[in-house]
């Protein structure tokens, strides 16, 4: 007989086939079931009957078979199988949303916080996994750079290399885009430039060639766009439109994501979603229901549940808190009325000539009124200097992505007045005066809220999010703070990904509160604070939705609180009453997707901006009412705009979703090595995968006894059957568990019976046999007889696979050809045309190769079964 030996190194046993000893030293020449060709050393074997399979052993192969069989099924998907990912139902209906066509064009328009980012890592990580795509370029905001690295490094393994993003020096020589297959960079990184102060036509085409040429003329297989609503612009000429349709229309496959999709602004809206379809979406009237829903997964805060079918989101509470006029300074309050004066004048001029710009100056004065003196005084000076005629300031790459920092609008305009420069000197020297005194009476009322909110949260060291619009104030605030011994982080416009990144570290750790802007609070996620503080109000009250959103998020487990600060005795403040009552109505009556839809419109950003212009002008009863009236007008609106609107949540089947998730892979993956944790990423479970063989003739077979199954007498055997490819792979695997009684009748449905039961109790393990061939092959003969028809199947399911990708490489590669010839440049046309044909020929060799050529019939676990009287 074939002599069978336990090898030590391989941990399997193997047939050897030769012995050789030379110079007192003796190897084996074996082979393992799989046929593969291994030299030992003969003190690394032991005798099979040496070798004791345990209970625990034969519930580790179990589970190893269950992981594998799973893994192998097309439908499985395997992107969210992360320990640092708990996946949501609604990603992963995104996920199998996106694998249903040939090429994925979405946008994913889920509600802030309901995690976009990671939607989108699941899709790449199922297409790579699919080997859909190898080339990946991802558009971010500059400050979110830092974060998608990290959640593609730590949730799905992709590794994204950053260019021009300021994380790392990148060459400006060679095709560097085309050098890295997975790339993030910023949404102006590549911009094409038309023009740019103390450049020559020279240097701004060799810029173009190196960024926005070079980015486009690379093969991308699917480009992501973050913040996708940048990027349409206001006219289709402007630079981020150019770079975004030039890019949506060379890649099969497009991700859009937005929070804020703009329903309310038609032409930008059309011209978001004409990235995704050109042809689809002509004008702005093809962007119908029905179009619209072919290309879009939306998901709101209400509809979104865990795995369980539980809200994700915690409650939520606005408070508006008003310092009473009484309790400020004088010097305050007459700064404040001469400031009144001015802005009224400036809005005098505003009217006679539309052309000046003073609305947008003077709007911003008005907020700058509500926020500090500090930030106050800045602006005028900056005013003062545009006037003289001394500013040179212009706008850099960190302005352009913030435009919620002040020094933006109208500083250039014409004289509000004859006397302007005076009249700025003397409300330059009144500001001056009243930080002589000591901070704003709202900077101490500040203090006063964290001591009360320190009380009531019984927490002295409470975490707290601080937003201002203005970074003169952010200043401000944190001297203020380090005067009180709080510590604190800052976060703005201007700061470099790293300079962020240090800031979140500061927050998260040691420093209690952080002061943020807009733009430096873009993308974050800051769920283990609770609380928000905004110093300041901007005027459309869809960015204050948006500031709570930074921590009104998937993970939060404390109600979420925000208090809003106002000044008392001032119109605004009224105003601002009648708003936030207005704002809680639609909310509670139509949730909070609806009132991003009612404050996400451009007319009534205008409208919001008339209410306070007539507050400023004087008109406080007006001013009121007006308030009262469009908001009751937009509850009208919105409540019968619920069945119109174009931009609904997507369903999706929670049950479906639940029965996918609830498939045990973490504790398949435990039983196999509990050092896992339940990753099938880690390396002993790789290893275990990869160990799989069949079952050989003289091997030990244990014997074993089911508490559950005491009646049975047979044999107990897990066949792979498969599908051996034109390349010489096997394709298309499935599993086949077959109970064989000793009388010869064959069982699947106890096989299966059987098998989860080894997976649920230890079997009591008796002893071993060797199997002889003779009972190999009559076992074989009984499952070749079982899985006829499950071979049938898949060798079809094969056929029609390939036919299926050949199909699909031929739409797409039409589809890319079309997008190509619409390119501007005739270069880069050509360029990409020889390339898409060079990996259409080497994509369609490969799809090819994968045609059934043969059939696969392995056995990887055969068990004897006895009832109680074998031993």
């Amino acid at each position: 007989m074939v002599q069978w030996v336990w090898s030590d190194d391989l941990g399997i046993p193997v047939r050897c086939i030769d012995e050789v000893t030379l110079w007192g030293r003796t190897t084996l020449e074996v082979i393992d079931g799989d046929g593969t060709v291994h030299h030992l050393s003969s003190n690394r074997t032991r005798s099979l009957d040496d070798v004791k399979l345990t209970d625990k052993s034969l519930q580790q192969n179990a589970a190893i078979m269950k992981l594998a069989d799973h893994l192998a099924r097309p439908d499985t998907l395997t992107a969210h199988l992360s320990p640092t990912l708990l996946s949501l139902p609604h990603q992963i209906s995104h996920v199998e949303r996106a694998l249903s066509s040939d090429t994925t064009r979405l946008l994913i328009a889920d509600e802030v916080g309901l995690g976009k980012t990671i939607s989108a890592a699941l899709i790449l990580k199922e297409l790579l996994n699919r080997d859909r795509i190898q080339r990946i370029l991802i558009l971010s905001p500059a400050g979110l750079v830092a974060q998608w690295i990290l959640e593609l490094r730590t949730h799905v393994g992709i590794e994204a290399t950053p260019l021009f993003t300021g994380l790392s020096p990148t060459p400006n020589v060679g095709r560097i885009w085309s050098d890295h297959d997975i790339v993030i960079t910023t949404h102006d990184a590549a911009r094409p430039l038309q023009k740019r102060k103390g450049w020559s036509s020279t240097r701004i085409a060799e810029y173009n060639g190196a960024r926005y040429e070079g980015i486009i003329s690379a093969p991308w297989d699917v480009v992501i766009i973050d913040e996708a609503h940048r990027m349409p612009g206001a006219t289709p000429g402007v630079a981020r439109h150019a770079l975004a349709s030039a890019l949506a229309g060379s890649a099969p496959h497009l991700l859009l994501l937005t929070g804020t999709p703009h329903q309310g602004k038609a032409d930008q809206f059309h011209r978001l979603i004409e990235f995704l379809d050109p042809d689809a979406f002509p004008n702005a009237e093809a962007v119908t229901r029905s179009q619209v829903e072919r290309h879009l997964l939306r998901v709101d805060k209400k509809q979104a549940v865990d795995i369980d079918g539980r809200a994700l989101f915690v409650e939520r509470s606005t408070h508006l808190h008003v310092i009473p006029e009484e309790d400020r300074r004088g010097n305050e309050l007459t700064l404040e009325s001469e400031m009144r004066d001015y802005i009224r004048l400036g809005y005098a001029k505003d009217r006679e000539n539309r052309r000046g710009g003073h609305g947008f100056l003077m709007a911003l004065f008005g907020r700058l009124v509500g926020s500090s003196t500090a930030a106050l005084i800045s602006a005028l000076q900056r005013r003062k200097v545009s006037l003289l005629g001394l500013d040179e300031q212009g706008a850099t790459n960190e302005q352009e992505e913030d435009n919620a920092e002040e020094e933006k609008f109208g500083f250039e305009s014409p004289e509000v007045m004859p006397d302007e420069i005076n009249r700025l000197d003397s409300l330059i020297k009144l500001g001056h005066s009243v930080i002589s005194e000591g901070p704003d009476t709202k900077a101490n009322t500040l203090i006063g809220l964290m001591r009360n909110l320190e009380r009531l949260e019984k927490n002295p060291d409470v975490k707290i999010l601080i937003f201002t619009e203005f970074t003169a104030t952010q200043s401000m605030i944190g001297k203020w703070l380090a005067r009180h011994n709080i510590s604190f982080a800052t976060l703005n416009g201007s700061m470099g990904i790293g300079q962020r990144l240090e800031s979140l570290r500061e927050f998260k750790g040691d420093s209690r509160v952080l002061i943020s802007t807009e733009a430096g609070g873009e993308g974050l996620n800051l769920q283990f604070c609770h609380i928000v503080i905004n110093y300041d109000l901007p005027w459309n009250p869809m960015r204050i939705e948006q500031r709570i959103g930074r921590v009104h998020r998937i993970g939060q487990e404390s109600p979420v609180t925000a208090y809003n600060m106002v000044l008392g005795g001032s119109t605004e403040a009224r105003v601002m009453e009648v708003i936030e009552q207005k704002l809680e109505q639609i909310f509670s009556q139509l949730g909070v997707d609806k009132l991003s839809d009612v404050l996400d419109s451009s007319e009534v950003e205008t409208d919001i901006d008339r209410l306070y212009r007539a507050a400023f002008e004087g008109d406080n009863d007006s001013a009121v009412i007006q308030a009262q009236e469009l908001f009751d007008e937009l509850l009208e609106k919105a409540t019968i705009a619920r069945s119109e609107t174009i931009i609904e949540p997507t369903a999706y089947n929670l049950e479906l979703i639940r029965e996918r998730l609830s498939v045990p892979v973490s504790q398949w993956a435990i039983m196999i090595d509990e050092n896992s944790k339940g990753d099938i990423r880690h390396p002993s479970i790789i290893s275990a995968l990869m160990a799989i063989r069949q079952v050989a003739v003289g091997e030990p077979i244990p014997i074993i006894q089911l508490s559950d199954f005491q009646e049975l007498d047979g044999w107990w055997t897990l066949w792979r059957i498969g599908v051996i490819t034109a390349d010489g792979e096997v394709s298309n695997t499935i599993m086949m568990p077959l109970f064989i009684e000793q009388g010869g009748s064959s069982f699947t449905t106890a096989g299966m019976s059987i098998w989860n039961s080894l997976l649920i109790k230890e079997p009591r393990h008796t002893s071993s046999i060797h199997l002889d061939a003779t009972t190999l092959s009559e076992l074989q003969a009984k499952a070749e007889q079982s899985g006829a028809s499950i071979h049938s199947s898949l060798w079809t399911q094969t056929e029609v696979e390939v036919q299926s990708e050949l199909s699909r490489l031929e739409r797409a590669n039409s589809a890319q050809a079309a997008a190509i010839s619409r390119l501007g440049l005739a270069e880069v046309r050509q360029f990409r045309m020889a390339k898409l044909d060079e990996r259409t020929n080497e994509q369609r060799i490969r799809i090819e190769s994968k045609l059934p050529k043969g059939s696969r019939l392995e056995p990887l676990q055969i068990i004897r079964i006895t009832g109680g009287g074998m031993n």
